[in-house]
């Protein structure tokens, strides 16, 4: 099933709400999101239960906690099998330092997120930590200059809201905007003098 048939636009409006302030109350969830408190409490269990909501956690500042030197490390094993994979993924739970790990494709099998204080401290953690790993074959470091962009409030929310919008639309006018829409591109491809055919198969259901 869809997400955007699971979720409606007051689930979504929550979540947004609770992304900018997790510490607020049941009452105070309520009033923005115009509802009362049985209802948003009924709402927030639900959303909880059903894994919407994994976690309310604190974001602390790695640069004041002396953990602000950021290396993305992308690492190769000698080989790829279930148990070593297993294995791999294992030993990377247990180090501290690793913040994210991810099984990737390409010439690489993982990629890691690693924090500390310093050059220093990461060249003592590869060769100490890292480097006592048996599968590990070879690995490459990108160090990260200047943190660009890092949402804690992800914008797919807003995307997932467009979609559970346009769902809750009349048939009729999703018609309607798809003809507008078809009739703009074929305008378009016109003035270039390109012609095209077009067919839509669409459940109004």
């Amino acid at each position: 099933m869809n997400v955007s048939d699971k979720l409606d636009k007051v689930d979504l409006q929550i979540l947004r709400t609770l992304q900018d302030n997790a510490r607020l109350t049941t009452k105070e969830l309520a009033a923005r999101v115009s509802l009362s408190s049985t209802p948003v409490f009924e709402r927030l269990k639900r959303l909880e239960n059903s894994g919407y909501i994994k976690k309310y956690i604190a974001v602390l500042d790695a640069e004041k906690l002396n953990q602000g030197f950021v290396v993305f490390c992308s690492v190769k094993l000698v080989r790829l099998n279930k148990d070593i994979a297993f294995e791999f993924t294992r030993i990377i739970q247990e180090i501290p330092e690793v913040t994210e790990c991810y099984n990737i494709s390409g010439d690489y099998d993982y990629l890691l997120k690693i924090h500390a204080p310093n050059m220093k401290y990461y060249q003592e953690f590869i060769l100490n930590v890292l480097g006592t790993i048996d599968s590990l074959g070879s690995l490459e470091s990108t160090f990260v200059m200047d943190e660009v962009k890092h949402l804690f409030k992800p914008e797919f929310l807003n995307r997932i809201d467009e979609i559970v919008m346009f769902n809750s639309l009349d048939s009729s006018v999703v018609r309607k905007i798809i003809d507008k829409f078809i009739g703009q591109l074929v305008h378009r491809l016109q003035d270039k003098k390109i012609t095209i055919s077009l067919m839509i198969k669409m459940n109004m259901n």
